[in-house]
């Protein structure tokens, strides 16, 4: 038997460092002084990461849901009708 090249935990792992990657990188612009592009990132549970730019609304990256697997469903609600964080 052939083992895949692409586990379901290698998966996990790889979408894991994903979403620490982009999470991080939207944590380090939001924190620079004046948050010109109103960068917001929440976190919904341990894995599901929500990030957006309110000034920016066109750049594409920066909108987005990460981390979010089958069973999930239950938070799809409160990240669509999330209020922004107070800073």
């Amino acid at each position: 038997m052939r083992t895949p090249l692409l586990t379901d935990g290698m998966r996990h792992r790889i979408d894991s460092r994903a979403t620490a990657f982009h999470s991080r990188t939207l944590e380090l612009l939001r924190d620079m002084p004046g948050n010109r592009c109103g960068v917001e990132v929440r976190q919904f549970s341990d894995t599901v990461v929500a990030t957006a730019a309110t000034s920016t609304p066109e750049t594409q990256w920066m909108q987005h849901v990460s981390g979010l697997i089958p069973g999930d469903q239950h938070l799809v609600p409160k990240i669509g009708g999330a209020a922004p964080e107070k800073r």
